[in-house]
């Protein structure tokens, strides 16, 4: 089964993808004459803003692969490794082009890419199990997980069929550390993962609640979290 020491290297190495992406587009950002000039920026990073995204995402893809080549072999599963694009350049520029308007165009441009440039190994990792004939769950990584990952992580080893796989369960955000795991059953967990304790969160929070909305703010509240 994945230790906890590989899904905290899976990790670092998504992350690490996500820093190199993140320095790329600060030097390229500080190139642009005026940042307040939304035309000019736009027609400047149309073209470079999806070629950074496709770069660092193959490499995050090709990254997911090895490692559950890795996984599987080690749980005596034969491997189908289903290879995931990056985002395409349509979707790119959406982001990118909603992003520039806001006041904190950096800092909004940054999320973005970090979401986008971990999602290929995520969806690599997790469709390649299920193409398998295994299952994949979402293990929160680091102190401070959010309340919708949390949520999500606590339904443990369900994500098997293509039909569970879909979804929230496929949904990631912006600087989540969260990992997508190679797992059969409970038996394939991590130290330290323990999805039943995240479902009392959960379920404790649902019972006062009147629907996923409010169960989010109130397991906020439970965790001191966002």
């Amino acid at each position: 089964m994945p230790s906890r020491r590989e899904v905290d290297d899976l990790s670092a190495a998504l992350r690490a993808l996500s820093t190199r992406a993140k320095g790329d587009l600060l030097a390229l950002w500080r190139t642009l004459p005026d940042p307040g000039d939304l035309p000019a920026v736009r027609v400047a990073l149309e073209r470079t803003w999806p070629e950074l995204i496709a770069a660092y995402g193959d490499m995050s893809a090709t990254v997911a692969a090895d490692v559950f080549e890795a996984w599987a072999s080690d749980l005596g599963i034969a491997p189908e490794v289903v290879m995931v694009e990056p985002v395409d350049m349509d979707r790119a520029n959406a982001r990118m082009r909603w992003a520039i308007g806001t006041p904190e165009q950096v800092g909004t441009l940054t999320v973005i890419l970090d979401e986008l440039v971990k999602q290929p190994g995520r969806s690599t990792l997790a469709k390649s199990a299920v193409a398998s004939g295994a299952g994949w769950a979402r293990v929160p990584h680091g102190p401070h997980t959010c309340a919708f990952c949390t949520m999500l992580a606590s339904r443990g080893a369900v994500y098997s069929t293509a039909r569970t796989a879909g979804g929230d369960g496929r949904k990631f955000h912006g600087e989540c550390d969260c990992a997508v795991i190679l797992v059969r059953d409970s038996r394939d967990f991590p130290d330290g993962y323990d999805p039943d304790a995240l479902f009392d969160v959960y379920a404790a929070a649902a019972r006062s609640s009147r629907g996923t909305k409010d169960t989010l703010a109130e397991m906020r509240k439970a965790l001191g979290t966002h």
